[in-house]
């Protein structure tokens, strides 16, 4: 665990020295059970719109000539906790006739993490697609890699930071 500290430690690091206002949320130190990331809603007194969740996709079944290797065939989105992707907008801006969800072992192997840690700052040359609505808000939580671990972190600043691609990819409606 030591090590996830100091990695997690040096990502804030690396975040504060790029000019962004994060920090690391530790489950452990919030003083109740976290098992799910609306517990950690509840523990933060956040809206559930401000904690992020980033999904990593596979997409398949290209044009001839597009995605020619396997990296380019994965692409993460961030969206908040309670909306849905858009499968038709996200089809679209991957130019795929096909995407499923990345299975567990997918993201084990291309990321090095496990579902639901899926960090939108540990991609390496994967694509990270960021749902617009997350832009009006002054801060959002989103993995940070490990489980039991979130950054907060101002929308605006995630995109600069991660060169995150802002569009509309949730479905309308998904919003109270």
């Amino acid at each position: 665990m030591i090590g996830v500290s100091n990695d997690l430690d040096a990502l804030v690091g690396i975040l504060l020295r790029l000019g962004a206002r994060a920090r690391a949320v530790r489950h452990a130190d919030l003083g109740c059970k976290i098992l799910t990331a609306h517990d950690f809603v509840k523990a933060m007194g956040c809206s559930c719109y401000q904690v992020a969740k980033t999904l990593l996709l596979r997409a398949e079944h290209f044009p001839a000539g597009k995605a020619t290797s396997s990296k380019k065939r994965f692409a993460a989105f961030c969206l908040a906790l309670p909306d849905r992707l858009d499968l038709d907008a996200v089809l679209a801006t991957l130019g795929a006739a096909t995407v499923r969800l990345a299975s567990r072992h997918e993201i084990e192997h291309v990321l090095a993490t496990v579902p639901g840690a899926v960090s939108p700052f540990m991609l390496g040359p994967i694509p990270l697609h960021l749902d617009e609505s997350l832009l009006g808000l002054r801060a959002i939580f989103v993995s940070g890699g490990v489980p039991g671990v979130d950054i907060e972190i101002a929308p605006a600043e995630l995109v600069d930071v991660t060169r995150a691609q802002v569009g509309r990819y949730t479905v309308d409606g998904t919003r109270e």
